[in-house]
């Protein structure tokens, strides 16, 4: 196994990949896991950290400013929805009111009529100017 350490330490962590694949393809699975293992080390050493870091930061910043934006659609419709119930509700007084007030005033004019007539009619107690 020493053996095996220091071959894999002489081999640029760049080139790792390229030599995965020849032993997984001349030697099959349990070679290339033996590899694995022993060159774990060089293949972390080629990870910059910050760089990955960045990176799921940008990811996840980007689906922050999508949910941001989609929340911000969903309370504009939300919103809309509840101006459309109270416009409903105030619709609904208003009508009423308005049948209300109709009400009224066909009784006013009911009313007023029974006083006109009563005054005006071939029996009326008023005199007559000539």
């Amino acid at each position: 196994q020493d053996l095996d350490d220091s071959l894999y330490s002489q081999i640029d962590p760049l080139h790792l990949p390229e030599i995965f694949s020849l032993i997984w393809h001349r030697h099959g699975h349990e070679e290339l896991f033996v590899a694995l293992s022993l060159s774990i080390m060089s293949l972390f050493s080629t990870v910059d950290r910050k760089k990955c870091i960045r990176q799921q930061r940008e990811y996840h910043a980007a689906h922050v400013a999508e949910h941001r934006s989609k929340m911000e659609e969903l309370d504009a419709e939300l919103a809309a929805e509840e101006r459309e119930e109270v416009l409903e509700e105030e619709i609904a007084y208003h009508t009423a009111k308005l049948e209300n007030l109709q009400a009224v005033l066909a009784e006013v004019k009911r009313t007023k009529g029974d006083e006109m007539g009563v005054g005006s009619g071939p029996h009326s107690n008023k005199r007559r100017r000539n």
